[in-house]
């Protein structure tokens, strides 16, 4: 369990002293309310220990994001891990609960933490390890992202990024339908080219036979955006069609 400090907890609950309290002791005498029977009083103390503990994971989470802005990748990824360990959520062991009372605390830190900031935990550290290289976890953590934000691009194009950059034929056929689904989410030309691409990866017979129809649309679209929008329609065609072969 966290180890955090409680300032002035008074008002939260009738137990507490007005001076600084040991979250664990805290903890521990709801623990024994809980077995007790008492889960009404329990669910006020998890509470008030949990609070504290949200608020340091979303500090944990803001030095990560500037870690990252910074460059610092390696600071940024401790930070998460950090945020990520405070909420019951290492990233380097199997989280489980020891018992009921465990379980119960879980249940209610885990009804205090904002949705928002489990997903940004899981999408930034996703970012951190692209950048790191170390694509298997980058790929758990968008997962772990679109598990609370089904629907959301960034992780999306994230977890696509990290399955083609680790490279083999089921990896870059995974990411080649989150690009697909990405572009469902939000139409870009960047998508479809990247998509495309993608195709290339698995198919590389086909790039000359790509490469003239590219060079087709741009001279019948001319130079400038007629010839852009040209190329772009005839990536989308070849999407649409890569995918249905690829899906048969």
């Amino acid at each position: 369990m966290p180890h955090v400090l409680i300032l002035s907890p008074s008002r939260t609950c009738d137990h507490a002293s007005p001076h600084q309290v040991d979250g664990d002791a805290l903890k521990a005498r709801a623990d024994s309310l809980f077995r007790g029977g008492q889960l009404e009083e329990a669910e006020k103390l998890y509470a008030a220990v949990a609070a504290p503990v949200v608020a340091a994971a979303v500090a944990a989470k803001e030095e990560g994001n500037s870690a990252f802005k910074r460059d610092d990748l390696e600071a940024a990824n401790a930070a998460y891990e950090r945020s990520l360990k405070l909420l019951n959520l290492d990233v380097t062991k199997f989280n489980y609960y020891a018992d009921q009372a465990a379980a119960e605390y879980g249940r209610v830190l885990r009804r205090t933490v904002p949705t928002s900031l489990v997903y940004a935990l899981y999408c930034n550290r996703a970012a951190t390890l692209l950048r790191l290289e170390r694509y298997k976890e980058a790929v758990d953590d968008a997962t772990k992202a679109l598990k609370e934000k089904p629907s959301d691009l960034k992780a999306r194009l994230r977890r696509a990024a990290a399955l083609r950059a680790a490279g083999g034929f089921e990896n870059v056929a995974s990411a080649a339908t989150d690009y697909a689904h990405a572009l469902q989410l939000q139409p870009s030309a960047e998508i479809v080219h990247t998509l495309v691409e993608v195709w290339l990866e698995r198919a590389p017979g086909m790039a000359d036979f790509v490469d003239e129809v590219r060079a087709a649309a741009q001279r019948a679209g001319g130079s400038g955006e007629g010839g852009r929008a040209a190329v772009l329609a005839v990536e989308r065609a070849l999407c649409e069609a890569l995918h249905s072969i690829g899906s048969s």
